[in-house]
């Protein structure tokens, strides 16, 4: 939705009241109430008011802990014969990062749980699979003891990156206008002051994503796929990978090369003296990948 001093302030009051209720339900001290105060709308912004009832969802059934870390945990559980998940998402103190990074990592965290919220959970006759975005995490149907991770988790932390600097990015623009509410005010107006020094990208996967860069800005297949990610129909975007390039198996190769990529990269800064011999492996990789892209984008458009 596009946000302007008409509506700032109906966004915002449109959810004090769900922060409040979950606030106290939780007990969440003034920091984390603060910081949902503006997280909600700033989701709510990005994903559009017709995905309202999923965000509230997520982040009504999720519970917020402080520790000295930040990470996004759910337990398999079964109750009455229907398996569910308990999720909690862990941030840092406020008293020990500063409140940019709490807010990267929490608008990180929350997003992926956006995107695994709809067909959550599958079963077949011996697993239980719990998805993550295009992740699955495969527990056994016996004991639900964790068994593995599938491997398309580069191009699942690229999509969440790449959605996370559009969600801080609505947040920054909050400055730019008179808020009524004090508390989210003085929120902002104390972010505002951290934006304005530092870099308004995440860090994580930077130069991935920097290397693949026409994968990240293309046209047609990143808003497909994050559309297919945020319903859950993930088997969807497979299928319409390889039917597009009219080539089975495709959007295996695809992931292979971006796993590839990425284990290249991590090589090349772990072993210097091997740097030309890595980087140059890189870059044929990249060509591969993106003459793949592109490949997909010119069929998808005369198909």
């Amino acid at each position: 939705m596009n946000i302007n001093q008409n509506n700032i302030n109906l966004l915002f009051n449109n959810y004090i009241s769900f922060v409040d209720d979950l606030s106290r339900k939780n007990n969440y001290n003034d920091n984390v109430k603060n910081l949902l105060y503006i997280l909600i709308p700033a989701f709510i912004s990005k994903y559009g008011v017709g995905k309202e009832p999923q965000i509230l969802n997520t982040f009504e059934n999720i519970l917020i802990n402080i520790k000295e870390e930040s990470i996004f945990t759910r337990e398999l559980i079964k109750e009455q014969n229907e398996y569910k998940t308990n999720k909690t998402i862990t941030i840092k103190s406020f008293t020990s990062s500063s409140l940019s990074k709490i807010l990267d990592s929490t608008v990180s965290l929350f997003n992926k749980a956006v995107n695994s919220i709809n067909e959550e959970i599958f079963e077949d006759d011996n697993y239980i699979y719990v998805r993550e975005g295009l992740n699955y995490y495969i527990y056994n149907k016996k004991d639900l003891s964790f068994i593995k991770k599938n491997d398309d988790n580069v191009f699942e932390e690229l999509l969440n990156i790449s959605q996370c600097e559009e969600i801080l990015k609505i947040i920054a623009s909050f400055k730019n206008y008179e808020i009524e509410n004090n508390d989210i005010s003085s929120l902002i107006y104390e972010l505002n002051y951290e934006f304005d020094n530092i870099l308004l990208e995440s860090n994580a996967y930077y130069v991935q994503k920097q290397i693949c860069y026409d994968l990240m800005n293309s046209k047609l297949l990143i808003p497909s796929v994050n559309k297919y990610r945020f319903k859950g129909n993930i088997k969807e975007i497979e299928k319409k990978f390889d039917d597009a390039l009219r080539k089975p198996n495709s959007y295996k190769k695809f992931n292979e090369l971006l796993n590839n990529i990425h284990e290249l990269i991590i090589k090349c800064d772990e072993n210097k003296s091997l740097e030309d011999e890595y980087l140059n492996d890189i870059k044929e990789l990249v060509k591969e990948l993106t003459d793949i892209v592109k490949e997909y984008e010119l069929k998808s458009i005369f198909r």
